[in-house]
């Protein structure tokens, strides 16, 4: 729990702030995934690595379903990813491993 913890708050304070500066320009290896907050339904924007591939984009969770936006994706699949350059709008599914 506490590796858990560490990760996570290096990630929330450290390391997505600078990666979303540039996430979703073109060229670049991260986009940018929006949710609606399950609890607050507001508009969640989180930094993710481009996993574009043709029509389909592809998302592999590092904490599966305890990540906020798989848990904000099953309570309201509708979602927007920006990636190189433009916003695409689409409904999301989760995958069991």
């Amino acid at each position: 729990m506490l590796k858990e913890n560490a990760v996570r708050w290096l990630q929330t304070r450290l390391i997505n702030p600078r990666v979303m500066r540039h996430a979703g320009d073109a060229g670049n290896r991260y986009a940018v995934l929006e949710t609606i907050g399950r609890k607050s339904a507001t508009p969640r924007r989180i930094p993710v690595g481009n996993g574009l591939r043709g029509d389909v984009f592809w998302i592999v969770s590092e904490q599966g379903r305890n990540a906020q936006y798989v848990r904000n994706v099953e309570a309201d699949p509708h979602v927007r990813i920006k990636v190189d350059g433009s916003w695409r709008s689409g409904t999301a599914s989760v995958v069991p491993h």
